[in-house]
């Protein structure tokens, strides 16, 4: 089983979190609603009276209005069956079926007793119902007491709608609750009743419902893991003042660590601002190995090398040096390799968490930066420290080669401890626009090459033709790269010793390009047409958008280079480059805005001066769009290489959401699913043929569901399957039961998956207003369902 909240920060802390957010909203709600009576009630002339009856005692200081009185007020509107206002001593009577309407909230009580001048009073039998929100909360007795105190006799509330005869679903109840609105509030004898019967007891309890941040305990995480045992966390949440607060976490793994995590959260001023994560973790109680299963770590290794102590250190930080300069720093280090994959994360997003996993090093930046209009400069150092290892596998998966130590894979990772850089851009007499570009970096390695580079690139581009019909334009660059090699022994991947490279070395090179694109486009009128289309949508404007262009390369020979990162390496040649983009815009026929239902991009690149594989041509770049309704939408992208007739790649995704299967409940489901291919390279076997891992190809699908089953039941489901290797890499399922009025939720389900090898029970309950209880195993976010999230942002390309 496994119970935890996602909420690490705690905006709204409570000692008790149970409940603390609906008195919170009960508090509010009173004081504006008291107080709108205070105040209306007190200036008559904006007040209109209709009743049967009003009278006028001791010179107009008592009115008294009975008989199906109505009292309104701007959107307000007060109803009785007697009202009396004292003006003598600023007092508001009124009984008999109480209600008082107003835009945000409807009370209604037997009776109040409201005295204007000293903002206190009593309202009897209340009941109050939020309009942008179902439930409703009150209490037998509401008293406004003096100040922003006030106290309830037998209060309770609940987000289930109230039904004439019937209980709630669930209530929260006291038989005596003091509120201090921006303070504490204390309930005496509290409970949680389900369909009127009391489940859980509340003694006593003391609740901040303060307006702003608050020290306490927050929800703790709980769980049964058959990877990691009994799983406890407890978070304490700390509001150091205002500019800075920190979450302390005591962590039990029963099967794996104990430890504890510190995140500390720092505004000191607008010009500084950071956080710090740390983690340590003890392993002295570790029994088995670990199960990490990946094809970038070795399986002999993980369960051998995992340290008794363990620790993680991350600091995000921005600080404003001078005018125009910002000290950053972002850094990420951990004591052993194998910590991220086997440590959960606490990043609040999950693509954080799921590049956190699966990082193969981590970088650590330190530097300064200062930008003047448009010209920016800076220094910079950066750290990287090695994860994973390359491993090559036999045919049965087996590790039969690669880099065996650790200590010669760390020798292999280059550290740039000191960088600096500018760039500038802006234009010569407004007629061409320039931008200049300079690096000078620092490499260094214990094994390989390494020295310094600098680096220097000068652009001049300008439009040509910029009209509604072309748009065209064209760019030259010119680099200049020189090289000193403190360390001139070059090395393959393999370690093995290639050359010996010059002590200085340079590289010139010269580059230019044409970019050209038209368009052109039709409307077709829906009106007095037939069809699916006719009457949602007035009309379709169909486009079709040529592009081209044309990139020129030429440089120096790169054989007496060494090579640290895409800089060193460019491709000389020639491409042109075609395509075209088609959209189709549907005008909605009750307004003007148009709606993108459809869009097909074609794109191919030609190689002037070489072939690529059998002949000049690229590979096809195709992208595709479609939303036939309101509830479906397809996306798919593809290339397709002519010479080598194969795929290369590919991604479709596929949505159907609000839709209803047979004997189900209407619009009750929901599947989401993506394909991706990628085509290994054409160097799929080493030389003896033995195939790397890190150079097959991938496949692999991805989909999650939820249906609808009844009004109050539903299943879901999620996988991941890899298609290389026919095996399930996560799955997980389960059950989800909740109220007609949507006023709760129940969720049961298992979460299995491979690296690390865990299976997990998870439960998650829910009861809306309240923090949720656990963590749900239903529509889980898998890497590639998470581009529905994003919108396909981290897979577009050219005509997206």
């Amino acid at each position: 089983m496994w119970i935890h909240s996602d909420n690490r920060r705690g905006d709204l802390v409570t000692g008790v979190r149970l409940g603390g957010r609906a008195l919170l909203y009960l508090c509010a709600g009173m004081l504006a609603l008291t107080l709108a009576v205070f105040v209306r009630a007190a200036d008559a002339q904006r007040l209109e009276v209709e009743a049967d009856e009003v009278s006028y005692e001791k010179g107009n200081s008592v009115v008294e209005a009975r008989g199906g009185v109505v009292v309104t007020w701007r959107d307000n509107k007060l109803t009785a069956e007697t009202v009396s206002y004292y003006r003598d001593q600023s007092r508001l009577l009124a009984s008999g079926g109480l209600v008082f309407d107003s835009p945000d909230a409807t009370l209604r009580a037997v009776s109040c007793d409201l005295d204007i001048d000293d903002e206190v009073g009593v309202l009897r039998d209340v009941t109050v119902e939020v309009k942008d929100r179902p439930g409703s909360f009150g209490g037998f007795l509401v008293q406004k007491k003096a100040g922003r105190e006030y106290a309830i006799d037998e209060g309770h509330y609940t987000a289930c709608v109230r039904e004439e005869g019937r209980e709630p679903d669930w209530e929260l109840a006291g038989d005596d609750v003091d509120i201090e609105l921006d303070g504490y509030s204390t309930i005496r004898r509290g409970s949680l009743k389900v369909r009127g019967v009391p489940v859980l007891y509340l003694p006593y309890a003391k609740i901040p419902t303060r307006f702003r941040r608050t020290t306490g305990l927050l929800m703790p995480n709980i769980g049964v893991s058959s990877e990691r045992g009994f799983v406890y966390q407890q978070p304490y949440f700390r509001a150091i003042d205002k500019q800075s607060d920190a979450t302390f976490v005591a962590a039990v793994e029963t099967s794996r660590r104990l430890g504890t995590e510190l995140e500390y959260r720092y505004r000191f001023d607008r010009n500084i601002d950071g956080q710090l994560e740390v983690q340590y973790f003890n392993e002295a109680i570790r029994t088995g190995g670990s199960r990490i299963n990946s094809p970038l770590f070795d399986p002999g290794v993980t369960d051998q090398t995992i340290p008794e102590n363990r620790a993680l250190v991350a600091l995000r930080h921005r600080q404003k040096v001078l005018d125009n300069v910002k000290l950053y720093a972002d850094i990420l280090t951990v004591t052993d390799r194998f910590y991220l994959q086997e440590i959960e994360s606490n990043e609040s997003g999950y693509f954080d968490r799921v590049i956190r996993k699966s990082l193969r090093y981590t970088d650590s930046e330190v530097g300064l930066m200062d930008q003047k209009r448009d010209t920016s400069y800076g220094v910079v150092a950066t750290l990287y420290q090695l994860l994973a290892r390359n491993v090559i596998l036999d045919s049965d998966g087996n590790v039969i080669g690669g880099r065996d130590a650790d200590r010669d894979e760390e020798e292999r990772v280059p550290q740039r401890p000191f960088d600096a850089w500018m760039s500038s851009d802006g234009t010569l007499g407004g007629l061409v626009n320039f931008k200049v570009d300079g690096t000078f970096d620092t490499f260094l390695r214990e094994q390989g090459a390494d020295g310094q580079r600098l680096d220097f690139a000068a652009t001049l581009d300008r439009n040509l033709v910029s009209t509604r019909a072309l748009r065209s334009s064209m760019w030259v660059r010119g680099r200049l790269t020189g090289y000193h090699n403190a360390s001139q022994q070059l090395f393959d991947v393999e370690g093995t010793y290639l050359k010996q490279l010059p002590r200085w070395a340079g590289r010139g090179a010269f580059e230019a390009g044409f970019d050209a694109r038209t368009g052109f486009a039709r409307t077709f009128a829906f009106s007095g047409t037939r069809g699916p289309l006719s009457g949602r949508y007035a009309s379709l404007r169909h486009t079709l958008e040529p592009f081209a262009r044309m990139r020129f390369t030429e440089r120096t020979t790169e054989e007496h280079l060494p090579l640290y990162d895409g800089v060193d390496r460019m491709d000389d040649r020639t491409t042109a480059t075609y395509g075209i983009v088609s959209r189709f815009l549907f005008r909605q026929a009750d307004s003007d805005l148009p709606a993108e239902l459809a869009r097909i991009s074609l794109e191919q690149s030609y190689n002037l001066t070489e072939e690529v594989i059998d002949d000049n041509f690229s590979d096809i770049d195709a992208t595709l769009m479609i939303v036939p309704a309101q509830r479906v939408s397809f996306t798919g992208i593809a290339s397709y290489n002519v010479g080598a007739a194969s795929l290369r790649g590919a991604l479709a995704a596929a949505s159907l959401n609000q839709f209803t299967l047979p004997y189900m409940r209407e619009r009750g489901s929901r599947i989401d699913a993506v394909y991706r291919y990628v085509r290994s390279s054409l160097d799929d076997f080493t030389a003896g043929g033995v195939r790397d891992t890190l150079s097959q190809g991938l496949e692999n699908l991805e989909a999650r569901g939820i249906v609808g089953i009844t009004n109050v039941l539903a299943a879901g489901f999620y996988v991941r399957y890899d298609l290389q290797g026919s095996r399930f890499v996560e799955t997980g399922g389960g059950v989800r039961l909740s109220a007609k009025c949507d006023c709760w939720n129940i969720e049961l389900g298992v979460v299995d998956r491979v690296s690390p090898n865990e299976l997990q029970l998870r439960l998650q309950v829910e009861l809306r207003g309240l923090t949720p209880i656990g963590s749900s195993a239903l529509m889980r976010t898998t890497p590639g369902l998470a581009l529905f999230d994003r919108g396909l942002a981290d897979a577009l390309r050219y005509g997206w």
